[in-house]
């Protein structure tokens, strides 16, 4: 019973973060083409990704995901294609896109653990987690932004 009860508080939350997401941005976006103004996601590998933080003295972003995850799409839709964002996040982070569930992600997810996607973890560019957020931003992409000067502050 217990188990049902969590079942169905869990999707009641997640539907409940959706209609948050769309209530503050109704312009539709190819979730497939990351624009330039918005968040640029580096492609390559983990260590990779490291690797061109700690040269270019950034820190790491994670953005890790599921393919299942609907608030990732969302965050993938409405957040990262922000200019405001994308141009604070390019000048101060290295953003890599994980799937939690392939690849190096089950790694990754043991090294940095949590539970709920998505989720945007910030690592110092000597591989330590330094702070994350959690889930979609419920005042869009103002709150992450205001979140991540933060991070990159202290």
């Amino acid at each position: 019973m217990k188990v049902i009860i969590n079942v169905m508080l869990f999707v009641i939350l997640v539907n409940f973060t959706l209609l948050k997401v769309y209530a503050f941005d109704k312009t539709p976006v190819d979730v497939k083409v990351n624009k330039v103004s918005g968040v640029i996601i580096f492609k390559g590998t983990f260590k990779e990704a490291l690797a061109k933080a700690k040269e270019e003295n950034k820190m790491l972003v994670i953005k890790s995901y599921t393919s299942w995850c609907g608030p990732c799409k969302q965050m993938d839709a409405y957040i990262l294609p922000d200019e405001r964002l994308g141009k604070y996040f390019n000048e101060h982070f290295v953003t890599i896109s994980v799937d939690m569930e392939k690849g190096e992600g089950p790694k990754l997810k043991r090294k940095y653990p949590h539970h709920s996607f998505p989720n945007l973890l910030f690592i110092k560019n000597n591989g330590k987690m330094k702070d994350k957020f959690l889930g979609i931003p419920e005042k869009g992409p103002d709150e992450l932004l205001q979140f991540a000067k933060k991070v990159a502050n202290y």
